[in-house]
Order: C-alpha cells, then sequence, then structure tokens
C-alpha cells in the first residue's frame, strides 16, 4: 500500500490531469451564466477534451485547461520535481549518495608515486625494483578530466595501473550530480520561458491583429475580435484546433498573416519544439562570456547539450534534432504537394488565385497534421 502512496512522476502526471480535469468541470458546470440545458457529463466530457488535446472546445474555462494540458508546463512541472528530489539527494543524504557510488564502479584515483601495501608486499616478495618513467601519465592528471571539470567514471582499469585502484571520486561525482541538478533545472526554466513567449507574442499578435483589421470576422459570430485572436493563438500553440469561429479558418483564406501566424505557433508548440529548444540553448551558450565568471554556466550549458537524453525528452542530440527537423520539413512538404494536388479538381479552392491557393495549401498540411485546423 506504501508504495501505490509514493510519489513518482509519472504518478504526478496522472493525478495533475485527472484533478484538474475535475475541478475544471466543477467550474464549468457551476459557472454564473451556465450554458442552456448543459448536463454534468457533457462538462466533464468537454474539459477532459480541453484538458488532453483533443477539441471540443466552448471559452473561458477551456481556454485555461488548453494552457494547463500543454506539454510544455507538465514536462516543466515533472523537470522541476526531478530537479528538487535530486537536490535533496544531495543535500540530506550524502553518505547514502556516496555508499550507492561506491557500489557501482571503481575510479582509479591514486596519487603519483603512491603505492597500495598489497603492492608493496608483493614487491618485498619478488624483491624486484621497478623503474616508474616520467612520461607515464597518472590517472588523475587532467587527461582524465572532462570538459565540464570532473572526472570521467569509468569501470575500467587504468592500463598503466599496477595496484589496485583507490574510490576516491566521490567529491567529482557529487560535482557531476551539480551540474546535472542545475542543468535540469535550467532546461524547466527555459521551457516555460518558450511557451510564455510564444504564448504571449500569438495571443498580442494575432489578437490585435483581429481587433484593428479584421473585427467583422468574430463580430459575426458576437465574439470580442481580441478575445477571438488570443484563443486562436492559444489553441495554434496547444495544437488543439479549437476556435471560437464558427466556421474555424474558413473566413481567414485570403489573410496571410493569421495563416502564417498560426503555422509558426504549431510547428512551435509541437515536432519542432525539440528542433527550437536546442537552438534556443546553444545560442544562449554561445552569448556567454569567455571568462571565469561565466564559467560555471558554460559548464551547465555544455552538460545540457552533450547529456541531452538525460536532461529531458525533449531534448535529442545533434544529429537527432538535424534528422527530426528534415523529416517534419519532407512529410509537410508531402502533405502540402498533396493538397495542391488534390485541390486542382475542387472549384472553390481553385477560384482562389495562385497565391492565396499555394499558402492555404500550406496552412493546411500543418494544420490536418496536428490538430485539424479547416480553412476550407
Amino acid at each position: 500500500m506504501a508504495d501505490l502512496l509514493e510519489f513518482n512522476p509519472l504518478r504526478l502526471h496522472y493525478a495533475y490531469f485527472i484533478l484538474t480535469s475535475f475541478i475544471g468541470s466543477i467550474i464549468f458546470y457551476t459557472a454564473p451564466s451556465p450554458i442552456h440545458g448543459l448536463q454534468y457529463p457533457d462538462a466533464l466530457f468537454m474539459c477532459f477534451s480541453a484538458m488532453t488535446g483533443t477539441g471540443l472546445g466552448v471559452q473561458g474555462t477551456l481556454f485555461v485547461l488548453l494552457i494547463l494540458g500543454h506539454a510544455f508546463p507538465i514536462f516543466a512541472t515533472i523537470s522541476l520535481f526531478r530537479a528538487w528530489m535530486l537536490r535533496s539527494a544531495l543535500k540530506d543524504n550524502p553518505d547514502k549518495e556516496k555508499k550507492r557510488q561506491k557500489e557501482k564502479k571503481q575510479m582509479a584515483c591514486v596519487e603519483e608515486g603512491t603505492l597500495s601495501t598489497d603492492v608493496i608486499g608483493k614487491a618485498k616478495i619478488a624483491n624486484i625494483v621497478t623503474e616508474v618513467q616520467s612520461d607515464i601519465s597518472s590517472p588523475c592528471e587532467p587527461e582524465g578530466w572532462n570538459k565540464y571539470g570532473i572526472v570521467v567514471v569509468t569501470d575500467r582499469v587504468h592500463p598503466n595501473q599496477a595496484q589496485d585502484p583507490i574510490d576516491c571520486n566521490e567529491p567529482a561525482e557529487a560535482e557531476y550530480r551539480v551540474i546535472e541538478y542545475k542543468a535540469i533545472l535550467l532546461t524547466a526554466v527555459l521551457t516555460m520561458i518558450y511557451f510564455i513567449g510564444f504564448l504571449i507574442i500569438g495571443i498580442m499578435s494575432i489578437g490585435l491583429w483581429s481587433k484593428f483589421i479584421r473585427p467583422d470576422i468574430p463580430r459575426e459570430d458576437e465574439t470580442s475580435p481580441f478575445w477571438a485572436g488570443a484563443f486562436l493563438a492559444t489553441s495554434a500553440l496547444c495544437n488543439n484546433g479549437m476556435s471560437l469561429i464558427d466556421t474555424n479558418m474558413s473566413p481567414y483564406q485570403k489573410e496571410p498573416f493569421p495563416l502564417l501566424a498560426c503555422g509558426v505557433l504549431i510547428l512551435a508548440g509541437n515536432t519542432l519544439f525539440p528542433c527550437l529548444l536546442r537552438l534556443y540553448i546553444w545560442i544562449l551558450r554561445k552569448m556567454l562570456l569567455n571568462n571565469p565568471t561565466w564559467q560555471s554556466w558554460r559548464q551547465i550549458f555544455d552538460f545540457a547539450l552533450d547529456q541531452s537524453q538525460k536532461i529531458s525528452g525533449y531534448l535529442y542530440p545533434a544529429w537527432h534534432t538535424w534528422f527530426l527537423l528534415s523529416t517534419v520539413l519532407f512529410f509537410n512538404a508531402i502533405m502540402w504537394g498533396g493538397f495542391e494536388v488534390a485541390a486542382i479538381r475542387d472549384e472553390e479552392i481553385a477560384s482562389l488565385s495562385p497565391n492565396f491557393r499555394v499558402l492555404d495549401g500550406l496552412f493546411q498540411a500543418l494544420g490536418i497534421s496536428f490538430r485539424s485546423f479547416i480553412d476550407k
């Protein structure tokens, strides 16, 4: 029973989704201006739908659930939880951590000229004198250190080692874990900045465009122009496909800005996120000054880039990131071309000018592949 009640990231993930959806359904059902004839099962269904990104939206409560149910804040929360657990292990259980590390590895780290008692005994028995060459490097010299400034942990015996290894690597391993903790924390914070930044930019740009350029489109459905644009931007970033416009994206067929802006938000909020996150971290790393003041920060950024799989499920090594980028572009190009070919005999699409036809095809390829935005 105690094991079932123990918290871990997966159980925390499930509890977050279930409890937040239930609380949102109660708020949605008991709102001061409820929907006529709305039953609680319908409210519960719609809230779970919004929370899990499967469509079916109304407005206020669902707008919040769109944000809370997106992968970025959930991932950031889990990363903060991981960082907190790692920090607790480093802070509260140093003796246990050292014991665990001793059981995991053996580290060849012996001072130069130091011989174990066992080697000395063997030397006396055999009466052999071994000359220590000056060009033989010690396992503790800088070549045994990696670029994070810590000893590389290995179970292999050093080729030049003539005696049993003495495990003296606990301080270096502790430093390694501290850097890992800071890298996880850094990734969580940067993910939230990334999400909030794109969210604010999307809401302000599309909301203001809808208010000042084409307010007539949302007003036909008796919706505030800015609110309709803000909801559309949030839905695009969260890859949900919701819109306060009854005809979804059809009124924007000849409007380049909302189509391009929503297309960028769709990619930024889904498959291109690992590419953009790695680019974000890489740019920040290049901006750090090359002086001792920023040395610790450079180690943290380098760790996040080189040990990405240990830090985040959304961070990939460089080669895998390039492969992901090329795959996304390739398959979207195929869907884009398929749309243009299929639209040849569609009279409604054929009536559009070639530039809008191409633009609509691009948006359709991006929208359909994720959460079914429709502009036809």
